[in-house]
């Protein structure tokens, strides 16, 4: 077995957390699949997940922590446009007008491009406090954690008819 594939595995096995944990909880109400954890639930799980695979020393930890909120603030506020934007989502779903459908996509984009920029936004931020491996690795972490989200949500995010 290849050195990383046990963390691989235990990144897998604890982001499967956010598969079980959509912070959805009104889109996921509307089909009958209450939300399971709060989204204060869900943040710690997630910081708790990049905390553990980091694997910091004190120094770095404590240098880190401060960029990391300050990251974690900026990601959350996103998620939560996100959930929005989901909700209309399932509101326009069954009769989108084509104003509806251009509007839905115009944001859809826009936010897909802001996460990607709060990633470039920050990875000088967290260069300046990590070492390279440990930003490419947070970086992963992070898109694993991501991939699992979008992977739930696409199981109760009806699509545009």
């Amino acid at each position: 077995m290849k050195r990383s594939e046990p963390r691989v595995a235990a990144l897998l096995s604890l982001a499967a957390v956010f598969s079980c944990a959509s912070s959805l909880a009104p889109v996921g109400a509307a089909y009958g699949q209450g939300s399971r954890m709060t989204r204060e639930d869900l943040l710690a799980h997630r910081q708790q997940l990049v905390r553990q695979s980091l694997g910091l020393d004190a120094q770095q930890q404590s240098a880190f922590d401060p960029v990391y909120a300050a990251y974690e603030a900026e990601r959350t506020a996103l998620a939560q446009e996100r959930e929005g934007l989901v909700t209309d989502y399932a509101q326009a779903a069954l009769a989108t007008t084509p104003e509806q459908a251009k509007e839905l996509t115009e944001r859809f984009l826009r936010l897909r491009r802001r996460r990607l920029d709060l990633d470039e936004k920050y990875r000088d931020r967290f260069a300046a406090v990590l070492p390279p491996q440990k930003v490419l690795l947070f970086l992963q972490l992070n898109f694993v954690m991501d991939a699992v989200v979008n992977y739930d949500l696409a199981g109760v995010v009806p699509l545009v008819k």
